[in-house]
């Protein structure tokens, strides 16, 4: 922390999935914190406002390529003089039972939820170690904890991350951590159909114990204790940011 109280001062931080959602919540907290920032995302326009907003550089790509991945975090490295952080947000939601999901759907998921963060931390991985204290977070989801008939391909792909970051931080030097915030429901535009009717018959409140959905501030909150010096002795820790849910 420096004398402004600024968290984040000094860090060059990498987040995929900024451009909306919990995404542009971190990326905002983490400006207001004094970070670095390389913001990525598929969304070329909206990405491009965030980044002249927020003063930070951006990076058009698709997660689930090893060509845009790799030209990407070797782009944000060069801009930002190396790489102190890396916040996976990237995901898409695929709410469909088995027999209705088509393979297509389901590779899809597999490629942005999972093999998204695999390839963003490997390729910044180089970046990482050269820093002196570096951090993962990999944005899951309750669904990786606790699935529901619906969910088998989303569930899958976020239970996979939880795993994969656990395994993955007992490869990492000292020097890097990697950790995984497990949001509950959170409002944002990729599931804001949800709650028409949760809203109209009040059931809204019935979500967890805090009775009332997530915003993208609670999980950026979460976020920046995991990237801030604050939790330099936590590591292969999930956190579940719910709510208090009642699954």
């Amino acid at each position: 922390m420096n004398r402004d109280g600024k968290k984040l001062v000094g860090r060059r931080i990498v987040v995929t999935g900024a451009a909306s959602g919990m995404g542009e919540g971190i990326a905002r907290l983490f400006s207001s914190e004094g970070a670095n920032l390389t913001l990525v995302d598929i969304d070329a326009e909206r990405l491009a406002s965030l980044a002249k907003e927020l003063r930070a550089k951006n990076a058009v790509c698709d997660v689930s390529s090893e060509r845009e991945v790799n030209t990407a975090v070797d782009s944000a490295a060069r801009s930002m003089g190396g790489i102190d952080g890396l916040v996976n947000v990237a995901g898409i939601l695929v709410r469909k039972q088995v027999r209705e999901t088509g393979y297509d759907d389901f590779q899809r998921a597999v490629g942005v939820n999972l093999a998204g963060p695999f390839l963003m931390c490997r390729a910044a991985l180089k970046h990482l170690e050269a820093a002196e204290a570096a951090t993962i977070v990999n944005i899951a989801s309750l669904a990786g904890l606790r699935s529901q008939p619906g969910m088998a391909v989303y569930s899958a792909t976020k239970a996979g991350l939880v795993a994969f970051s656990e395994a993955f931080s007992g490869e990492l030097g000292p020097t890097v951590r990697i950790n995984t915030i497990c949001p509950g429901v959170i409002r944002t535009p990729m599931i804001d159909f949800m709650f028409e009717a949760q809203e109209s018959d009040g059931s809204v409140k019935n979500l967890n114990r805090a009775a009332r959905p997530g915003t993208a501030e609670d999980v950026a909150r979460a976020c920046l204790f995991l990237t801030s010096p604050d939790s330099n002795f936590t590591s292969a820790a999930t956190l579940a940011v719910t709510g208090g849910h009642f699954r």
